[in-house]
């Protein structure tokens, strides 16, 4: 679903690295149990989201990366 949103706005694609699934689905449980998303939202920022190929300019990238982490609550 999360990659529907990104896609449809040509931002980004959601994809955990195999070798962080582990601690994903730690960071995942642990936002079902408490409600708490900001452990979560800082682990998919920093390692699972990634900005599409197509000739994005350095400052789309930019304007694109902080509508991400707006959307994500990271600021």
């Amino acid at each position: 679903m999360a990659n529907y949103v990104f896609v449809q706005n040509n931002a980004a694609m959601l994809a955990v690295p195999v070798e962080e699934r582990e601690n994903f689905w730690h960071k995942l449980v642990k936002f079902y149990e408490t409600g708490q998303q900001d452990d979560l939202n800082d682990f998919l920022y920093k390692t699972s989201i990634g900005i599409m190929p197509g000739g994005l300019t350095m400052e789309k990238t930019r304007e694109i990366e902080e509508r991400n982490r707006k959307w994500l609550g990271l600021e």
